[in-house]
């Protein structure tokens, strides 16, 4: 059995869960909870639930309170803009080498998820826009084949979801959404330079959008 076809364990089966209450507001920023309160609504056991707890809290997802229970951490646009700046540093190195590295399949595969974003923005559909997303950014993951940019980039990544979802009535998922096209042509095509370029482009359009909102 290879990696990509092991099973999810549950503690990352729970990861996922909890990801997405957190990036879809069911956890709302700065809403408090307990541990008790998730094993309840997610159905998973006490384990599973505080291995994935701790997970979000290194990713600074979610805070302990000492005796208090935790807290969905805020969105703070000052914030953000440095996960921005750190997340454009880690991209450019994978998009690079995602170009060189990628096989037929991958680059096939990079461009159906970005297709299937643009898919989603076109109908207006947020769950739709980010599930595409995620799925691309696991794909470019995967052609680059380089897990210590990888696996520093996915809790940017989370946060960055997080921020389009509480900012959909205000972000322009279209034009977010032919920039990720851009990118993934430029990637199937080997063009690490225009890669980067893309990319470069896509962080540009998010610190511009989140200055705004402080104006």
């Amino acid at each position: 059995m290879t990696p990509s076809h092991a099973p999810i364990s549950l503690a990352a089966q729970a990861y996922q869960v909890i990801e997405e209450m957190i990036v879809t507001l069911k956890l709302a920023p700065g809403s408090s909870f307990s541990e008790a309160e998730l094993i309840e609504q997610t159905g998973f056991g006490r384990t599973p639930v505080r291995e994935a707890l701790q997970r979000l809290t290194t990713q600074q997802l979610i805070v302990v309170m000492p005796r208090r229970g935790m807290l969905v951490s805020d969105i703070n646009i000052g914030a953000f803009l440095d996960i921005l700046e750190t997340r454009k540093a880690l991209e450019m190195l994978l998009v690079g080498q995602a170009s060189r590295r990628a096989s037929q399949s991958q680059r096939e595969a990079i461009v159906a998820t970005a297709d299937a974003m643009a898919a989603g923005a076109a109908r207006d559909d947020m769950h739709a826009f980010l599930a595409g997303d995620r799925a691309l950014d696991i794909a470019v993951a995967g052609a680059a084949r380089n897990p210590y940019a990888a696996d520093s980039l996915i809790p940017l990544h989370t946060h960055c979801r997080r921020f389009w979802f509480f900012q959909r009535h205000n972000g322009d998922m279209v034009l977010a959404a032919n920039g990720h096209r851009r990118l993934a042509a430029a990637i199937a095509g080997g063009d690490g330079d225009g890669a980067r370029e893309a990319v470069s482009t896509l962080i540009l359009y998010l610190q511009s959008f989140a200055k705004s909102l402080l104006e």
